[in-house]
């Protein structure tokens, strides 16, 4: 019905529709402030509480929160007690942005009725649904690796299978023959009787195909895989039961169902899979000398390279020209060259990246064009559907292209600030090291040794030792994470996979380099912090709208209006799925917007439909009619009176 999509609010600045952002009704809608939306009237201290009771209360929240979007629009907000603000969606193109750009680590779980219930009768604790933080993230992480696989529902069925048997044993000893009194209790009390199905899991706990076998291998605790199971199980209760007996009342009206599930009839579709061994016979051996030699090699050829030379007759010149101790020399050698190469390629950077973004967007407009034109070329001239998908992307290819070179800003230019900054680093780094590790028998060069170990400050003295207190190593290894969050939280989009990856890579290699930085010359890390350091001030620099209009750089939607305050701000995001996915214009793309619920393919119903047509005939006892109501689930409009009788095999 509702999903809290995020407890925060604040990586927009209070912001929640992007500016140039399409939504469902296809209008452009522009940046608004929480002040800014629409939202009905309330009291100082209870808010809008005595609207809701007077609506029927929290079972009729969904209805309420309705007819408030029919009153004031897909997207406003209400103080429905106090002074806590909370804002619902019902669009679903604003609620697949919120998602994908304001989920965060550790998304907020809203605790349902049912489940308070739950854990007051059993004395359970909160499973994985309705964990928060850290505790989520852990086992959401171990979750998803065991069951996010095609083959996982398999380490379930046979608890599953042995569970429904009982239910059916329990309905041949205590119904036998005649009317099931409490259909719709007896199916509820089946799909969240949690404690009996992990019970079942847990006997099968040597079983190497078991789900708890692998949780096992994953160190979770008993305790907790009983939470963490329980939990799944009650999430699908309502609609497994719900479904369960819809599957029943219909299979009781149509018995030549109920004849061609008995006699195996109906056709299943199995994945085939052909496992091909790979034999790799191709192997190649390296030595350890090996190695050290083409290291040597190679530092030896960059160390000697014309550019590092460059770079160290730079720094010689500098030292000698303004008479600055060394590691002022270093530092002021570093801003300047940071100033003057970096900096204009990294503005060059936004500003590509900025135009990338904005004819993506225009892009997208023209998809559904194509789409019409490939359609009616498609109906023209007779083409197959191969021809018709290649004619499709070769015309948005050309589309891209010819966009691309309109605002002459192709996505290649975003990376020149990379092979050049890069270069420069590494040929900075040899320059200091050339000047520590000076030739023997030159005295220029032993003139400048001897300045650089004379030429420190502070708690570093001389220059050409490494630094024995851990403060440079240890400021290099945190100005480069600081960099990388800056970056990571300056994204409002939800990153993509390679994005997290290259992140995480580069964090590992941020603390890697720490001991890294400590066993070089105090002179070359001074140099490493120094650089990291202006990274830090020019990323933050570089996020204020403000100079990025004065430096041309155009507005693009990811852009944060307030990126220094963006944190600050917490206001709770509710996607009205029940609005949403009644509502007409969007039901034609219903199979788009819904969410996918995974008991849709519960094993609980298909098992339980398998064994009750396999042991009773069923009949429906209901003289009225009885219809779906629309609730938080399809709910039948009266109680189905199932007669079953048990079948003589």
């Amino acid at each position: 019905m509702y999903t809290l999509i995020k407890k925060t609010f604040h990586r927009v600045g209070k912001k929640l529709f992007v500016r140039n952002c399409v939504t469902s009704q296809g209008q452009t809608k522009y940046i608004k402030t929480i002040e800014d939306m629409a939202h009905p009237k309330s009291l100082p201290l209870l808010g809008t509480k005595l609207d809701l009771i007077f609506a029927g209360g929290g079972t009729k929240l969904h209805e309420y929160i309705d007819k408030r979007h029919k009153q004031l629009g897909p997207i406003f907000y209400e103080k429905l007690e106090g002074d806590t603000k909370l804002v619902f969606v019902s669009d679903p193109m604003l609620i697949k942005s919120v998602f994908l750009s304001l989920e965060g680590k550790y998304p907020a779980h809203i605790l349902p009725e049912p489940w308070v219930l739950y854990e007051k009768f059993y004395g359970s604790k909160r499973g994985l649904f309705f964990m928060n933080g850290e505790e989520w993230l852990t086992n959401r992480r171990i979750m998803n690796k065991l069951l996010l696989r095609e083959d996982s529902i398999k380490w379930i069925e046979e608890p599953v299978k042995n569970t429904v048997e009982k239910f059916v044993q329990y309905w041949k000893t205590e119904v036998k023959d005649g009317t099931v009194a409490n259909l719709e209790s007896d199916l509820y009390r089946l799909s969240t009787e949690a404690q009996k199905l992990v019970s079942e899991m847990l006997l099968k706990r040597d079983d190497n195909n078991g789900l708890v076998h692998k949780l096992l291998a994953e160190n979770v605790s008993d305790n907790l895989i009983i939470r963490i199971v329980a939990d799944f199980i009650i999430a699908a209760g309502d609609t497994t039961a719900y479904t369960s007996i819809w599957s029943l009342f219909l299979l009781a009206q149509n018995d030549e169902i109920s004849h061609e599930i008995r006699t195996g009839n109906i056709g299943y579709v199995k994945n085939v899979r052909t496992n091909i061994p790979c034999n790799i016979t191709s192997k190649r051996n390296f030595s350890f000398e090996g190695f050290v030699q083409w290291q040597g090699q190679t530092y030896a050829s960059i160390s000697n390279s014309s550019l590092v030379h460059l770079m160290q007759d730079g720094l010689l010149y500098v030292h000698d020209t303004t008479g600055l101790p060394w590691w002022a020399t270093i530092i002021t050698s570093t801003v300047l060259l940071r100033s003057f190469m970096t900096l204009p390629l990294t503005i060059y950077t936004n500003l590509i990246l900025a135009k990338v973004e904005n004819i993506s967007l225009e892009l997208k407009d023209l998809v559904e064009e194509l789409k019409r034109e490939t359609a009616m070329a498609k109906k023209m001239y007779k083409l197959t559907n191969k021809q018709a998908i290649i004619l499709y992307k070769r015309s948005l290819k050309k589309q891209w292209r010819s966009l691309i070179v309109r605002d002459n800003c192709h996505p290649l230019k975003a990376s020149l600030v990379m092979w050049v900054q890069i270069p420069i680093w590494v040929c900075m780094s040899f320059a200091l090291r050339n000047l520590v590790n000076c030739p023997s028998g030159d005295p220029a060069a032993l003139v400048t040794l001897m300045e650089l170990a004379a030429g420190g400050i502070g708690w570093i003295p001389n220059l050409t030792e490494p630094d024995h207190s851990y403060i440079l190593p240890v400021a290099f290894g945190m100005t480069n994470l600081a960099v990388i969050e800056i970056q990571k939280m300056s994204k409002l989009r939800q990153p993509s996979k390679i994005y997290n990856i290259f992140t995480n890579m580069f964090r590992v290699f941020s603390i890697i380099m720490i001991p890294v930085a400590a066993s070089v010359p105090s002179c070359m890390c001074l140099y490493w912090v120094t650089s990291s350091s202006f990274g830090i001030v020019q990323n933050l620099c570089l996020l204020s709208p403000s100079l990025r209009r004065k430096l041309r750089i155009p507005e693009a939607p990811s852009e944060l209006e307030q990126p220094y305050s963006h944190m600050k701000d917490e206001t709770p995001i509710i996607a009205s799925i029940y609005t949403s996915g009644r509502d007409e214009q969007y039901f034609s793309k219903a199979h788009k917007f819904l969410p996918y619920r995974w008991d849709r393919n519960d094993p609980r119903r298909k098992d339980l439909v398998n064994h009750i047509v396999h042991n009773f005939d069923l009949k429906c006892g209901n003289v009225a009619k009885v219809s779906p109501v629309t609730s938080q689930v399809l709910v039948p409009s009266c109680p189905v009176e199932l007669i079953i009788s048990q079948r003589n095999k």
